[in-house]
């Protein structure tokens, strides 16, 4: 199966983690450096993205491009790791440990991120969406309303 991880910007030590990841669970890496590399890219079963509400402007507007440009032609799923959305839900324990070990594992680089800030771990938050890019645009104004 095929991943395709943002490359702009990227240290070796996250791209060396993202093949970590990517051997283990025997994926297919693409790394793409432009926006419009997103509009060349063969048919993912599914798109995941950071939430709108990301603190990272990046992913920001890599989520942005997405909805407008790819929404109508694949599944989107956005994800977050914050607890500004009304959508996340406590891990139980176990799962709780579980996710911090993966995180441990497959992102050693940013471990001071869950170190500090425990909803990394302690929480988890998805959701999808499948009907195009109008419904999309109605669901977003709706939840920065409500969330």
């Amino acid at each position: 199966s095929q991943i395709v991880y943002w490359g702009k910007g990227l240290s070796e030590e996250r791209r060396q983690e993202a093949l970590r990841f990517c051997s283990d669970f025997c994926l297919n890496p693409t790394f793409i450096y432009d926006f419009n590399d997103l509009l060349t890219l063969p048919d993912p079963l599914f798109v995941a993205l950071p939430a709108l509400t990301d603190y990272h402007p990046l992913h920001r507007a890599i989520t942005s491009f997405c909805y407008l440009f790819l929404a109508s032609r694949f599944p989107l799923i956005e994800y977050t790791t914050t607890m500004q959305v009304s959508w996340i839900e406590e891990l139980t324990p176990q799962e709780q440990q579980e996710k911090r070990a993966w995180l441990d594992r497959y992102y050693p680089s940013q471990r001071t991120l869950w170190e500090k800030a425990w909803q990394y771990w302690l929480f988890e938050g998805y959701r999808i969406h499948t009907k195009g890019v109008l419904h999309l645009v109605s669901h977003l104004v709706s939840s920065y309303v409500t969330d």
